[in-house]
């Protein structure tokens, strides 16, 4: 069986799927299935790409020249190379990831037309906080293409109950295989950095959805002594300069920094020299970030728009209501806490994730419900009809 993965885009600055696509691709030719990837190349627009590791896994980048395929994600030659990875393959699968953008609208076209099974993963881009994030401009895709795209699927993705619950809210009918994205760990063991500052660190797209301006406000609020707040990840929509108008207005320049991005090999040790992870979001499908400073055994503040309620319960952080009010006290919490108190925290954390969730699984689970597809296996109960 070979499972062809489609995402509009495999830069860095593109998000989540550009990370959890190749991961994905790796995890399944370990799993002993055969997997492609194929994305648009943005050629010197953006970082270079981030490829899958392993050499079985097939890529295919689909130059992307124009200014209107780069800004719409819609390039002909990005059909033409889904139809020659799935020719001749009869057990193929088609597997999407995103929505809103031209590749998504090619690929359910494909997908009709060579009655492959075809799968959705919306990525988290079918919240109610997500559609309501540009409203107008999605209203209007949801009605001219949006809506029959998801209606072309065989079966949808969920990594998440509340992604699935949102799903259904919109009236996709089709079976859900909920199942957890994996989570890539350091690839070695970094110490923790023991420095003057204790440190609270911020690590995602610097977008609005991440509620960055109320963790500042909070922040400003407390002004905790020997704390920092370093806020890392690529700019979303300019929002940066908005995060930085923040930390002046609040005078908090000295204990606040915005230091951009941050490679995907240097994350690592931004996690090891962190005392607490905040991210105070409105809306999260997964959390990847979240997983992977669980993994590094540190401690996490982040909100129930995300589906990591068992932070609480596996004592290894705090999960609050999105928002100032419900922050405040959680942080104020947390920088109380020693930094003996907050390791325990984190090793109680690593314990958890490093258990429950890895690619291996994840792959493990997508091929069940892949067979399923093809008719080599009864419904897995990852599968809700």
């Amino acid at each position: 069986m070979q499972v062809v993965l489609t995402v509009a885009a495999l830069v860095p600055e593109s998000g989540g799927p550009s990370r959890s696509v190749p991961a994905l691709a790796d995890a399944l030719v370990r799993a002993g299935y055969g997997a492609q990837v194929v994305a648009l190349d943005f050629q010197e627009q953006f970082s270079p790409p981030l490829r899958p590791r392993e050499a079985q896994v097939g890529v295919t980048l689909v130059p992307c020249a124009t200014r209107f395929s780069r800004a719409t994600r819609y390039s002909r030659g990005f059909a033409q190379a889904l139809r020659e990875r799935l020719a001749g393959d009869k057990l193929s699968i088609l597997h999407d990831n995103g929505v809103w953008l031209g590749t998504n609208y090619l690929a359910a076209r494909v997908a009709r037309a060579t009655r492959r099974p075809f799968v959705i993963s919306p990525r988290g881009m079918l919240t109610s906080w997500a559609i309501r994030h540009h409203s107008w401009g999605k209203r209007l895709a949801w009605h001219v293409y949006q809506r029959r795209t998801l209606a072309a699927a065989t079966l949808l993705h969920a990594t998440s109950a509340e992604e699935a619950e949102d799903l259904r809210t919109l009236g996709c009918r089709q079976p859900i295989a909920m199942i957890p994205n994996g989570v890539a760990f350091a690839p070695t063991d970094l110490p923790p950095t023991i420095a003057p500052m204790r440190r609270a660190l911020f690590l995602s797209r610097v977008h609005p959805k991440k509620g960055l301006l109320d963790l500042i406000a909070v922040w400003s609020e407390l002004k905790p002594p020997s704390w920092e707040l370093v806020i890392a990840g690529d700019d979303d929509g300019g929002h940066a300069a908005e995060v930085v108008a923040a930390i002046r207005a609040a005078g908090l320049e000295q204990s606040c920094h915005l230091v951009g991005p941050v490679g995907d090999d240097d994350k690592w040790a931004s996690y090891a020299a962190a005392d607490l992870f905040v991210l105070p979001s409105y809306s999260e499908n997964f959390g990847l970030v979240i997983a992977e400073a669980l993994g590094c055994g540190v401690p996490v503040i982040t909100t129930t728009a995300t589906p990591w309620t068992g932070v609480e319960s596996h004592q290894c952080g705090w999960c609050v209501p999105p928002g100032r009010d419900a922050l405040r006290p959680a942080l104020a919490q947390a920088l109380a806490r020693t930094r003996d108190e907050l390791q325990h925290m984190g090793a109680r954390g690593r314990t958890w994730v490093r258990a429950e969730y890895s690619w291996g699984q994840a792959a493990e689970q997508l091929g069940q419900v892949y067979e399923f597809l093809v008719g080599q296996r009864a419904r897995p109960a990852t599968v809700q009809t």
